[in-house]
């Protein structure tokens, strides 16, 4: 029987939209003016923040799956097509999206300064002290990712015994040091420990 060639799991997709729900609720509630700290949008606002956690678990859990399912099928995992698909899923829509930024910040129509613009082209939000824009803020989780993505499929394409107490989970242990330790500050680095140890938490699951 042929191998299935899915690269999507319904179920996951399914969580993952009730994950983005949940943060565009929580996101939503800071418009609310004088009632963000009565109930229930301060319980609302904080299961936003659960909503994050989950969607960092899942896509760790998918990515690690999608690799695990190539290497068991083919024996190995081809990075360039990994990153090809990669970046014509991601790059398109969000560098469009800069191009939008960069418009309106030239035309003086939004607040920009270079290092967080910067920081956001190059993934490297949680690398950049102090950067601040209400345009680009949200890019710190686009670039957790992709940092996480690629030492997730080095990881997976070098190790043999992806599935045993030895090598991968190790090497997952220096994943989510790397990660969140670059973090410029003590805060963004709490922050980002916590998003990608849930990263982490769903490799640990799919390997388990």
């Amino acid at each position: 029987m042929a191998a299935s060639t899915s690269r999507s799991i319904p179920s996951l997709d399914g969580l993952r939209a009730a994950s983005v729900a949940v943060v565009i609720v929580g996101h939503s509630l800071a418009y609310l003016h004088g009632e963000a700290n009565r109930f229930p949008y301060l319980q609302l606002s904080e299961l936003g923040q659960s909503g994050v956690d989950a969607f960092f678990v899942i896509s760790g859990f998918l990515i690690t799956y999608l690799l695990l399912k190539e290497k068991d099928a083919t024996g190995t995992i081809s990075l360039r097509n990994f990153y090809f698909r990669r970046f014509f899923r991601i790059f398109p829509p969000f560098y469009a999206y800069l191009a939008v930024v960069g418009i309106l910040w030239v035309a003086g129509l939004a607040r920009q300064d270079v290092r967080a613009f910067l920081s956001a082209a190059t993934y490297t939000w949680n690398y950049a002290p102090h950067a601040t824009s209400w345009l680009l803020a949200h890019t710190w989780s686009l670039s957790l990712e992709e940092q996480f993505y690629e030492e997730i499929t080095f990881i997976c394409h070098r190790d043999r015994s992806l599935r045993s107490d030895h090598g991968m989970p190790n090497d997952l242990n220096w994943c989510e040091y790397s990660v969140s330790e670059g973090s410029a500050t003590a805060t963004s680095r709490i922050q980002m420990e916590d998003r990608n140890h849930a990263q982490t938490a769903g490799t640990r699951k799919c390997i388990a």
